[in-house]
């Protein structure tokens, strides 16, 4: 009967190890990836930051010069920048994804508590076009039409402006500023469509 009882208290204790050890595992896991959220966000920040100061020494070097090559330049860079911009948001939302899919699920077995990580779920639950339009407005995730907007207005709009000079000007219809909007107007889908797959992502 003693051999019983010390043969189940070391299975006990064996089966806590296995348990905290899990647990410190998963947690580990947690922290990296939510470290990685910060610094994502951080150079975030920093591309909408630098897509501004660009914004502006090309917009007055525009006004100064009176040349539509910058006007076009600033769609290339708005566009680029806009880009990586979404890449480092469609990384966030992985490292969210595999916060509530992989280590959510976990943590809630082990502790045996349904409500441990459940904002995961929560911040999704009920997501609407007008809750998310309001959550950007106030600062909430994922600022996906004030952050997105800011790269692709100064495109599309620099662009339109940038083929109507070229349109009315005879002296800009050259093969290079001609091949500079048709290598812009590719850009500007190109991030469009990102911006719609990271959007989807984010969703699901």
């Amino acid at each position: 009967m003693k051999d019983k009882v010390e043969k189940s208290e070391i299975i006990t204790e064996t089966a806590e190890r296995h348990q905290d050890a899990a647990v410190q595992s998963w947690l580990s896991e947690y922290k990296v990836l939510q470290a990685d959220i910060l610094a994502n966000s951080r150079q975030r920040y920093i591309l909408v930051s630098l897509n501004i100061v660009s914004l502006g020494t090309l917009i007055s070097l525009a006004i100064t010069t009176k040349s539509p090559l910058f006007i076009a330049v600033i769609s290339l860079v708005s566009s680029c920048l806009g880009m990586v911009w979404v890449a480092e948001n469609r990384w966030s939302v992985g490292s969210y994804n595999y916060i509530r899919d992989r280590i959510s699920p976990a943590m809630q077995a082990l502790s045996k508590d349904s409500a441990l990580f459940g904002w995961q779920t929560g911040i999704r639950k009920g997501l609407t076009y007008k809750r998310l339009l309001m959550e950007t407005i106030t600062g909430g995730s994922p600022a996906a039409l004030t952050g997105l907007s800011l790269f692709f207005a100064p495109s599309a709009v620099s662009w339109g402006i940038a083929i109507y000079e070229a349109i009315t000007k005879p002296e800009w219809q050259t093969w290079y500023f001609i091949g500079l909007l048709v290598v812009n107007g590719i850009l500007l889908i190109v991030l469009v469509l990102s911006g719609w797959r990271w959007f989807k992502e984010w969703r699901r």
